[in-house]
């Protein structure tokens, strides 16, 4: 099984939707993360949340090719869902009011699945909590392990690497470019683009 690695690539289709190869990466086993995310604590994320909108003015610049992850868009995306119930999640340093991380994770009947992720690059010991928390969900669960899609963020790649992610296989998926900001092309899909699963309807309900 390969380590998370930067292995995207893309191949241009038919006006705003390009075929891409994403790696699929699983965790069956927790690692042990480091005391840095005993610095932030989580709280569940509501319906309608304003605090992403700072999160994502703050973010954005990491994400030069991505779905602007706002108020709007969880609201959209992730609130009052007929079938599926998303556990959403922001994370604060323990003393600020200030958001530096949102994550969404489903119970797909076999794995907590990742579904979306944000986050301040700043702050990796917020990561390091929400990966921590994956890997409680998947106990609480008694699922066989967890899951995530993920490009366009090799910092992230490298700490869930470092805390026992690895790539189980990879999915050609097509992703239609017209909701992403930035130059939307197959150049930068290969090398820029944030994609997770919220972004390829990863996870069917």
């Amino acid at each position: 099984m390969k380590p998370v690695e930067d292995r995207f690539g893309a191949i241009r289709g038919d006006g705003e939707k390009v075929i891409i190869s994403l790696p699929v990466c699983v965790r069956t086993k927790p690692v042990p993360g480091s005391l840095g995310r005993l610095w932030y604590r989580a709280e569940p994320a509501r319906d309608w949340e304003p605090r992403l909108d700072d999160l994502w003015d703050r973010a954005k610049g990491a994400y030069p090719v991505a779905v602007a992850r706002d108020a709007d868009y969880a609201l959209r995306e992730f609130a009052g869902h007929p079938r599926v119930r998303h556990h959403r999640f922001l994370v604060l340093p323990r003393f600020s009011a200030q958001a530096v991380a949102f994550a969404v994770f489903v119970n797909d009947g076999s794995d907590c699945c990742w579904l979306d992720l944000v986050r301040d690059h700043h702050h990796p010991g917020a990561l390091e909590l929400l990966a921590h928390i994956s890997g409680r969900l998947a106990a609480q669960w008694g699922s066989g392990g967890e899951r995530l899609c993920l490009a366009g963020d090799d910092a992230a790649s490298a700490l869930l690497r470092h805390r026992g992610f690895c790539i189980q296989e990879e999915l050609s998926q097509a992703v239609d470019l017209s909701a992403f900001s930035g130059q939307r092309d197959a150049e930068d899909l290969i090398g820029r683009a944030y994609i997770t699963a919220a972004d390829i309807g990863e996870i069917d309900p």
